[in-house]
């Protein structure tokens, strides 16, 4: 059986050195792995003191390496997120729904103080008695209606998720004082802890709001 001819020392040195050469030469053609934009799948392979990104061929590949990080959220991460939004959504929801509730007692007080003041100026204007009463029996929460005898003036629409009680009606004789004895209405929120208001009207005719309850 024939044997391959052993090669020199001299000869595996030129051997190897023309393989340097054609690694380097290859390795110019090549994008650098600094290049952002590098084939994904490329080899790495160290030339002539750089590093440069080959493409696959030949069928073998050495080492792959993805430049950069690929976009989007890992599993982690978007627990993570998920876990902080819930815990910050039931911390202001609460609070939140509290605060309309409170602006819901506060806008209703602010319009039933000034049905009050516009029956007394009525009242004054048109030297006659001006009546304000609840639309649906004594319940003021669903709304109410400023009349001179069979003339309506001004009507509220009703108020959702809102208690008003108060007397039976209100009445400003033309003099601008109650026909009546002084009188108080008290607003609170149905299914919420928002402070209650109430309106007191005195026997002069002059309406006045604080915060809490009627005393």
């Amino acid at each position: 059986m024939k044997t391959a001819p052993l090669l020199s020392t001299s000869a595996t040195h030129r051997q190897m050195g023309r393989s340097l050469r054609r690694a380097e030469n290859e390795c110019s053609t090549f994008r650098r792995m600094s290049d952002p934009h590098a084939a994904e799948g490329a080899v790495l392979f160290p030339c002539g003191g750089r590093r440069c990104a080959f493409p696959p061929y030949r069928g073998l590949i050495l080492a792959t390496n993805r430049i950069g990080r690929g976009l989007g959220f890992t599993l982690i991460e978007l627990i993570i997120t998920v876990t902080i939004i819930g815990v910050l959504a039931s911390i202001g929801i609460p609070a939140y729904s509290g605060f309309v509730a409170g602006q819901r007692v506060k806008n209703a007080s602010f319009d039933l103080m000034s049905t009050l003041m516009l029956a007394r100026s009525e009242a004054l204007k048109r030297n006659t008695i001006v009546t304000v009463t609840p639309t649906t029996g004594g319940d003021w929460a669903s709304g109410w209606s400023v009349t001179v005898g069979a003339t309506t003036l001004n009507q509220q629409a009703a108020f959702k998720k809102l208690a008003i009680t108060g007397p039976a009606s209100v009445s400003y004789n033309n003099s601008g004082r109650l026909s009546t004895a002084a009188t108080a209405f008290s607003l609170s929120s149905t299914g919420s802890n928002a402070i209650p208001r109430c309106i007191s009207v005195s026997f002069s005719g002059r309406p006045n709001s604080k915060k809490g309850a009627c005393s």
